[in-house]
């Protein structure tokens, strides 16, 4: 069974989709897959939920 390491990443909701989409495409690079967005409670925050294979696995 794969195993997976996760990665909670947070900004702010107002960046530009050009900042999102450079943050994005450098943590794909590192081998991270977005895998869910939340804004909690209305914080104007959004929290980025990644994962990717454990480094032994790879």
């Amino acid at each position: 069974m794969p195993k997976f390491e996760y990665r909670v990443e947070t900004m702010k909701a107002e960046k530009s989709a050009k900042s999102v989409t450079e943050t994005l495409n450098a943590l794909g690079a590192d081998g991270w897959e977005l895998v869910s967005v939340e804004e909690p409670y209305s914080t104007h925050l959004l929290m980025l939920f990644f994962k990717r294979p454990c480094a032994m696995a790879r």
